[in-house]
């Protein structure tokens, strides 16, 4: 806020006002960016949430078909070496 603007204009009635309104619109803009900060913290650990679950799940379909005798699972083929190796 330009201060030593308005300590020179403080008996002006549209000193206080504007600084009235900065403020209000300061603690607005404050309030924003912590609910931003909440909500971008929060959508983070969704997604790492979500990211332990498949993993988990991924782990179990593996274990699964290994059970079941599926051994093609754990091989790795030609196609995708060749597509790694690009």
């Amino acid at each position: 806020m330009p201060d030593t603007l308005l300590a020179r204009l403080d008996s002006a009635e549209s000193a206080q006002s504007y600084r009235l309104a900065y403020r209000a619109a300061q603690a607005e803009h404050d309030q924003l960016s912590r609910m931003r900060q909440e909500h971008y913290a929060s959508e983070r650990n969704n997604v790492f949430r979500l990211l332990l679950e498949t993993s988990k799940l991924r782990s179990e379909l593996l274990k699964e078909n290994l059970v079941l005798g599926n051994k093609q699972v754990t091989a790795l083929s030609k196609t995708y070496l060749v597509d790694l190796y690009r």
